[in-house]
């Protein structure tokens, strides 16, 4: 039974092989053993099966030595990504898998913060946990820029200009769209007040009121998926389409635009400041100051300000301060 490297395709079969051999040759062994050999026969098939066992063994050590260091690279790594997995394991950690337990933007934040740690197989392993979840390129990207946007607060001052800037119009593998510049803002915020800070004026279009048919597939295929809706544009000129979001009642675009110059108040000659103390507000355990890192441009209107949230700062306002100003 000569085996050569056009015989035996992978290492895996190479080692099948070898076992497969070395069982033959015990048998041949055993046979001469407990039998009579007055002809030598059996001696000769022994002798036989230990050719096939060198003839084996010769191709698995031809394997070895002709394996990529790349390969034994990744083999090595992957018994590090194991042991370190089964060490969180031990300390009750898991349920990566599921989507309930661990959402793929989780776990790709815990994949920045690996990296930030200097964790090379822990970067290792939450990279095979989005690979395995199938997660899109995009959730690590935004991962990244929401770590850089929390660490370097961003200077807001251009921030109309970025918005309306044109741009390719990508969206996620569920139909959703979120425009690169946009800040990220808490749930409460009312994004058309936040807009109109920068002199924006803001138009949003739901998918139920917009295309009823698509809305009621939508429905039907109990998903989140809206790739079969283009939102409609609203009336007029130079509206950008911004996001396509999930809302409480389906899906959700909004387009923005330059707010037309009478809408405006006049524009002082710089930005409202908001880099040093912006306000005080009381608690029962004594005062807080606030403070942003960014400017937002002097746009406001009469009675409109800009809204810094902060858990707990204000009990009988659910936890805001209205920051900012008028245009006094």
């Amino acid at each position: 039974m000569a085996m050569n490297d056009s015989a035996v395709g992978t290492m895996r079969e190479a080692l099948t092989n070898l076992v497969s051999a070395g069982r033959s040759w015990l048998a041949a062994l055993n046979m001469r053993r407990t039998h009579h050999d007055l002809k030598g026969d059996l001696q000769i098939q022994e002798r036989n099966a230990a050719l096939d066992v060198e003839d084996a063994l010769h191709v698995v050590i031809a394997h070895e030595e002709q394996q990529h260091l790349d390969d034994i690279a990744v083999d090595g790594t992957a018994e590090a990504m194991k042991q370190r997995l089964a060490e969180k394991r031990a300390e009750g950690r898991g349920g990566w898998h599921d989507p309930e337990e661990s959402t793929v933007e989780y776990i790709a934040a815990l994949l920045v913060g690996a990296v930030l740690k200097g964790k090379p197989i822990d970067v290792a392993n939450f990279a095979m946990m989005l690979h395995q979840r199938g997660a899109a390129r995009h959730v690590l990207t935004n991962a990244l820029i929401n770590h850089c946007a929390l660490a370097s607060p961003r200077n807001l001052e251009d921030l109309a200009a970025e918005l309306l800037a044109p741009r390719d119009i990508v969206r996620d593998q569920d139909g959703h769209l979120q425009h690169p510049a946009m800040p990220i803002t808490g749930e409460d915020v009312h994004l058309d007040e936040f807009l109109a800070a920068f002199g924006l004026e803001t138009s949003f279009i739901d998918m139920e009121s917009d295309d009823a048919a698509a809305f009621e597939r939508y429905i039907d295929s109990e998903s989140t998926d809206c790739r079969s809706w283009t939102p409609s544009r609203p009336k007029g000129d130079d509206w950008q389409l911004i996001e396509i979001y999930e809302s409480e009642d389906g899906p959700c675009a909004m387009y923005a635009r330059r707010a037309p110059e009478a809408a405006r108040a006049p524009r002082g000659a710089h930005t409202l400041p908001l880099t040093a103390r912006i306000t005080r507000v009381k608690t029962a355990q004594g005062e807080i100051t606030l403070q942003l890192g960014h400017q937002v441009p002097r746009y406001t209107t009469a009675g409109l300000r800009v809204i810094c949230w902060t858990a707990g700062a204000d009990d009988s306002a659910e936890g805001f301060t209205a920051v900012g100003g008028t245009d006094a």
